[in-house]
């Protein structure tokens, strides 16, 4: 399933976003993120992100970006908070490779 973010990734969003993920996640298939279109993303944004990543993992479930699935603002936000190098094989993780 293609879970295509929005434009602004901020925590006005978040509740919104949330909802979407959790449809998502509970379809069992794999969910892959289309974060191409983010224009805008604060902190809440990918902390939202990392959470769902988190639920899928939980439950035996894949999340990930879909091949070239990051915005440049939504990669640089990513390596601004520290996640692309926080762990291997997380959400952000084929960040480091390119």
């Amino acid at each position: 399933m293609l879970l295509e973010l929005p434009k602004e990734m901020t925590i006005a969003e978040t509740g919104t976003l949330w909802t979407r993920f959790k449809a998502a996640l509970l379809s069992g298939d794999e969910v892959l993120l289309d974060g191409r279109g983010v224009a805008h993303v604060d902190i809440a944004g990918l902390q939202l992100i990392e959470v769902a990543w988190s639920v899928a993992t939980a439950r035996g479930s894949l999340l990930s970006f879909a091949p070239n699935g990051r915005s440049p603002v939504l990669e640089q936000a990513a390596v601004d908070a520290g996640l692309c190098c926080a762990r291997v094989g997380g959400v952000w993780a084929e960040a480091e490779h390119g």
